[in-house]
């Protein structure tokens, strides 16, 4: 009886020996002829350039701090300038617009120092005459930054002045009518 189990156990280990073969057969063809389906495709969009920054003139009297305020309602702020090629492109529609003075989106904060708005580095900038000057003709701060042609006719070359928040009620007969903001938006 020994020789019979030695050999029932070979046979069930030949057996089961088969069977694992023929698993193992089955499951390589089945992945030999599996078709691997395609990762799905994602609708993450593409990285794109930031839009371009978009100027939209508004001539009205209004302090810095109104014109800011409203400029950020709307998706944006004061005009940042970079560059001359800029500082033309605001000059031109301030121009178009019969304004002599035009707020643009540079403070003085609290630290003393001049910001933009949007916190770009400062790199470009046109001062008039003796200014920045920090205090005006009446002892008060000068604080918010103005672009302003410096000849009536608008034939005088356009340059930054700090000023106070209001001027156009503080000095109406020189602002008032004259005067308003760009709105930049975009970039």
């Amino acid at each position: 009886g020994t020789q019979n189990k030695t050999t029932d156990n070979a046979a069930s280990v030949h057996v089961a020996k088969q069977i694992a073969d023929k698993a193992f057969d089955t499951a390589t063809q089945a992945a030999e002829t599996d078709v691997v389906p395609e990762p799905p495709e994602t609708n993450e969009p593409e990285p794109s350039e930031a839009p371009e920054a978009a100027l939209t003139v508004y001539k009205e009297d209004s302090s810095w701090t109104a014109a800011e305020s409203k400029c950020e309602s709307l998706g944006g702020h004061l005009a940042v300038i970079h560059n001359e090629e800029e500082l033309q492109e605001i000059i031109s529609l301030a121009k178009q617009q019969g304004m002599r003075f035009s707020w643009i989106g540079w403070q003085r904060m609290s630290d003393g120092a001049l910001h933009w708005v949007n916190g770009d580095a400062i790199d470009y900038y046109v001062w008039a005459d003796g200014e920045p000057s920090l205090i005006g003709s009446g002892g008060e701060s000068e604080n918010y930054i103005m672009l302003w042609n410096t000849r009536e006719d608008l034939t005088g070359e356009w340059v930054y002045n700090d000023v106070g928040n209001n001027p156009a009620m503080e000095y109406a007969s020189t602002y008032s009518g004259r005067m308003g903001y760009i709105l930049q938006t975009g970039n």
